[in-house]
């Protein structure tokens, strides 16, 4: 499969501060949002992208599931998993090795999400997980994701987070498929930005 793709920081991406409406409570999913757009697959291929959780409560969080956060005005892929990566496993990075097109990921550097703990404290690296989600479309045509909805439990009871990590691709059923369109991916990374 032949994958074309670009990635555009969004403004506050890798300075650690968060920034929209994406905290509650303390539980932080916005942390260098970044954008994904141009991706092409066939049908039913998965595709992935990335977003940061990063727990300022008082104590440790449990991750329990994960929903996709629709991107609105854009037909939306279904999920078909989630992972976190180990931190201290090998380094900071994808847990698939970057292909961006590369589920299931290699456990040995990941965990499943649900029961996944997150330690408190202000440190982006250290008490964060990084998540990685991958969604499939079985049909042909245009679709974008904003990220996933995190369920955690903490001391006070469940919370959902919007874990951003947008992501926008295209569903082809030719051999190599072609990029997207410059007016879509440009409609997606406008979208993506409303999303800080």
């Amino acid at each position: 499969m032949i994958v074309c793709a670009y990635a555009l920081s969004l403004a506050g991406c890798g300075s650690g501060a968060p920034f929209g409406d994406r905290a509650s409570s303390g539980l932080v999913g916005n942390l260098d949002a970044h954008s994904l757009s141009g991706l092409s697959a066939h049908p039913g291929e998965p595709v992935d992208s990335i977003g940061w959780l990063q727990n300022r409560t008082a104590g440790t969080v449990t991750l329990e599931s994960a929903t996709v956060l629709p991107m609105k005005g854009f037909r939306a892929p279904k999920l078909v998993g989630v992972a976190v990566e180990r931190m201290g496993s090998g380094g900071r990075g994808m847990v698939t090795g970057g292909a961006w097109t590369g589920w299931p990921p290699n456990w040995r550097h990941a965990a499943r999400l649900a029961g996944y703990q997150v330690r408190s404290g202000g440190d982006q690296w250290h008490h964060s997980a990084l998540i990685e989600f991958a969604v499939v479309a079985n049909g042909l045509g245009r679709y974008a994701v904003a990220g996933v909805n995190v369920t955690v439990r903490t001391d006070g009871g469940p919370k959902t987070v919007q874990v951003i990590g947008p992501l926008a691709f295209c569903v082809s059923a030719e051999r190599r498929p072609a990029p997207c369109p410059d007016s879509f991916t440009n409609r997606a990374i406008s979208a993506s930005r409303a999303l800080a």
